[in-house]
């Protein structure tokens, strides 16, 4: 039950922020595409391979923190549907081009991010 009680908490957490953060970039932006989802899914991607390098180097941190942060809070923050539906949308206005770059951008950015993430954190605690 604990851990499920970390899970909802941090997932609450994750969920509210991003839809937060992601409003307030979308109106703070000329971009006129939806920048606010590319940009919370590589935050989190880039904070979840943190997370993992820590976690790594400090497995005595506990799964408390795993549970929390990287299922809960990061499960949350990232939203691989919202980029999906976004994706579908952009494709039925006919936005193709838009749709395609959309697809690339988050994807590789992200990977980039988590493995930025990660060695940024491992090269710092070795």
């Amino acid at each position: 039950m604990n851990a499920l009680i970390l899970i909802a908490v941090g997932g609450a957490l994750g969920a509210t922020t991003r839809y937060g953060l992601t409003q307030w970039v979308n109106t703070n932006t000329p971009l006129r595409y939806l920048p606010g989802t590319l940009m919370v899914n590589v935050l989190g991607s880039f904070f979840m391979g943190c997370l993992f390098a820590w976690l790594i180097n400090k497995p005595s941190t506990g799964d408390g923190l795993r549970l929390f942060l990287g299922v809960g809070f990061l499960g949350a923050f990232t939203t691989f549907s919202t980029f999906s539906l976004e994706t579908l949308q952009y494709l039925q206005r006919g936005d193709v081009q838009v749709a395609v770059f959309n697809m690339l951008s988050s994807v590789a950015a992200s990977l980039l991010a988590v493995f930025a993430g990660f060695y940024l954190v491992r090269s710092v605690m070795n």
